[in-house]
């Protein structure tokens, strides 16, 4: 990873679809974020598991709300069990309806899709862009 990479704010994208995963890293790409992808609640707690060699960490996490393996809020609980507190942002077939619950687990916004691509870049731009607490 080049030493310009290693400064942008990292953001992990947890998708299903790879149609969707592709539209979404390429509308924060283009922001100047860092974003990597996963496909399943599994892989993004297996790959947090695993130190990172740079010993970085998503500054956020973009959550589908329907993984192939478990919900979304399953994902954000177990997150936050293991001590994972970065901002998170979800999206799906009427995940509005979720965000109250969804803001008692750290969850910043949610996006029902199909979604405004610019509302949710500005979102997520801003939101990975603050100092980690």
């Amino acid at each position: 990873m080049s030493p310009s990479a290693r400064n942008r704010p990292r953001v992990l994208v947890v998708e299903r679809n790879e149609d969707m995963r592709e539209l979404v890293r390429f509308a924060l790409t283009i922001t100047g974020l860092d974003v990597s992808e996963a496909t399943s609640g599994a892989e993004v707690l297996a790959l947090l598991a695993t130190p990172d060699p740079d010993g970085a960490v998503p500054n956020l996490i973009v959550v589908q709300l329907e993984l192939p393996d478990m919900p979304g809020s399953t994902l954000v609980t177990k997150l936050r069990a293991r001590g994972a507190w970065m901002p998170v942002v979800i999206i799906g077939r009427d995940a509005r309806q979720f965000r109250s619950a969804m803001a008692e687990m750290g969850v910043i916004a949610t996006f029902d899709t199909p979604f405004d691509i610019d509302d949710f870049r500005a979102e997520v731009l801003g939101a990975a862009t603050l100092p980690s607490r």
